[in-house]
């Protein structure tokens, strides 16, 4: 995740052009969706960086 965030996304920004992109760990999403008020019922990663997630709004 390192090497995409500080070294390939980065170079693909100055050539391409596609604007600021980070790529968010597990860790880093649930933590967001916790600070956003959410409950995190599934996370998972799944195969090419993609990600599962399922939330509900904490009442």
């Amino acid at each position: 995740m390192w090497f995409t965030n500080h070294i390939k996304l980065p170079l693909a920004n100055r050539f391409c052009g596609k604007g600021d992109v980070h790529c968010y760990s597990l860790d880093e999403v649930r933590d967001l969706m916790t600070a956003a008020g959410f409950r995190v019922e599934c996370l998972e990663a799944r195969a090419h960086l993609r990600l599962h997630a399922v939330g509900r709004k904490k009442p």
